[in-house]
């Protein structure tokens, strides 16, 4: 939805200058080019979220913004910037999304299958750029009449309410859907290191026994272990 959300208004950008009196073209360009100028700044940011926090946090935080921008954009018809605001988020809440198609593909699919993962990650964009100009096909129906322009301009302006309230609602439903069924789920590195931590604690509680006396074989986070202690761990540990 945020590519969707990013070109919609490209099609249709004359209509936007008639429709509304407080939108001059470069207003109307801001709402393209916002999302060059922040995302070589804002990408770090976004990555370093997704790396130190996880992707179920990073990926609400993306989507809560982005529904958040969806929302604001409803507004058009009583004040352009609420748009423009409303892309503003948009661009910001983006950011983590694009960014989380290669730590979404280690983490969820095992390594033969990444490849093909994160091509359809990174390139799902581009059914976004086609949704983004599909939507004002279907919605911005009305052409610019300048015989009657006061009519025009209500019927345009109906089109685009109703073409931003779609938008906020589907991508609502996404941010939902996401709440509900989208988890964090541990790599294979975090799962080890749990292993080790919790083998190095039972290590560390077990009584001092005199190995010359007893047949016994130390635990240890590297030594020798049965076989059934390692699978009770390990099961605790995922």
């Amino acid at each position: 939805m945020n590519t969707a959300g990013w070109i919609c208004f490209a099609s249709v950008f004359d209509k936007i200058l008639f429709s509304y009196e407080t939108a001059t073209s470069a207003k109307v360009n801001y709402l393209s080019w916002i999302f060059m100028v922040m995302f070589l700044p804002m990408t770090p940011i976004a990555t370093y979220a997704i790396e130190k926090v996880g992707l179920r946090f990073s990926m609400l935080t993306g989507l809560a913004l982005e529904t958040l921008g969806f929302w604001l954009r409803v507004g058009i018809n009583r004040d352009f910037r609420y748009v423009m605001l409303g892309q503003t988020m948009i661009t910001l809440g983006s950011l983590f999304i694009y960014d989380m198609a290669t730590k979404l593909s280690a983490v969820w699919f095992p390594k033969k299958e990444r490849v093909v993962s994160t091509m359809v990650g990174v390139n799902f964009s581009i059914v976004g750029n086609l949704v983004g100009f599909v939507l004002p096909i279907i919605f911005i129906t009305s052409e610019i009449n300048l015989e009657n322009e006061f009519q025009s301009k209500l019927d345009l302006q109906d089109e685009f309410y109703h073409m931003m309230l779609t938008m906020a609602i589907a991508e609502t439903i996404l941010l939902a859907s996401c709440v509900i069924l989208f988890q964090d789920k541990k790599t294979d590195d975090e799962k080890i290191t749990r292993i080790l931590l919790i083998n190095n604690h039972n290590t560390n509680i077990l009584p001092q026994v005199d190995h010359h006396q007893c047949n016994i074989t130390p635990t240890t986070p590297y030594g020798n272990r049965s076989d059934a202690s390692l699978s009770i761990v390990s099961e605790e540990a995922i």
